[in-house]
């Protein structure tokens, strides 16, 4: 009997533990998604404040793919390593990523007038925050939302390809408000996800906040560049 009481309590303790976790885990996670979208920011500003920058990336465009396939390779070692990974280094990892998407997204700045990029990201920042919230509140399970969304992201990926051979207009406009869709229901989705891993306990909670602000940094990431493409002026 006595032995029993014991063991209730230490579950108890347990679930206490795991609870009082979630919200340390889940600041971590948004703190490390915001210093890694300055980070992305900076390097953008700083690439199109330099001419020779911007000399280079048109003459090398060579470079510019081969940063893609970087930052590629860089997502696949997060993601797969994500368990066995230093905590340090797959923080190490975000943030380099981070660096490299802003070399590659600097063009936009070039395209898009500042009062576009502005406004886009302020209506992405107010989109994710309300999805954002949503999914760390809501008693719903979303994880039934986790095959439609791989499949419906896969049919983007699909989409943007032909967007990429077919330039059509009204394509393009209809691929991206699917987009903005797809990735609203991400936003929700990884929020909730990162719960329930801080809850499972079986990952180290650094390693959890470093992958939860991956997941959550890739969809405003491509949140915001959707809904610039629909609302902004070039």
């Amino acid at each position: 009997m006595i032995m029993k009481d014991l063991s209730t309590k230490e579950t108890c303790v347990k679930n206490l533990d795991i609870a009082s976790s979630v919200p340390e885990v889940m600041r971590k996670t948004f703190v490390k998604m915001t210093i890694g979208l300055l980070i992305t920011a900076l390097v953008s500003f700083l690439v199109v404040s330099s001419p020779a920058a911007i000399a280079f990336i048109a003459a090398h465009m060579g470079v510019f793919w081969a940063l893609f396939v970087v930052e590629l390779i860089l997502v696949i070692c997060l993601s797969a390593r994500i368990e066995s990974l230093n905590p340090k280094t797959a923080k190490l990892i975000f943030y380099v990523y981070s660096a490299v998407n802003g070399l590659t997204l600097a063009p936009i700045f070039l395209i898009y007038t500042p009062v576009s990029i502005t406004m886009a990201f302020v209506i992405t920042a107010v989109m994710f925050g309300v999805t954002a919230l949503y999914g760390y509140v809501t008693k719903k399970d979303l994880s039934g939302w986790g095959s439609f969304l791989f499949m419906a992201l896969i049919g983007l990926l699909i989409c943007l390809l032909v967007q990429f051979i077919w330039h059509n207009t009204m394509f393009e406009f209809l691929v991206s408000c699917a987009a903005v869709i797809i990735f609203v229901g991400l936003t929700a989705w990884d929020t909730q996800m990162i719960k329930e891993l801080t809850k499972d306990g079986m990952l180290n909670p650094d390693n959890i906040s470093t992958f939860g602000a991956l997941s959550l940094y890739l969809d405003f990431i491509n949140l915001f560049l959707h809904v610039l493409k629909l609302l902004g002026n070039k």
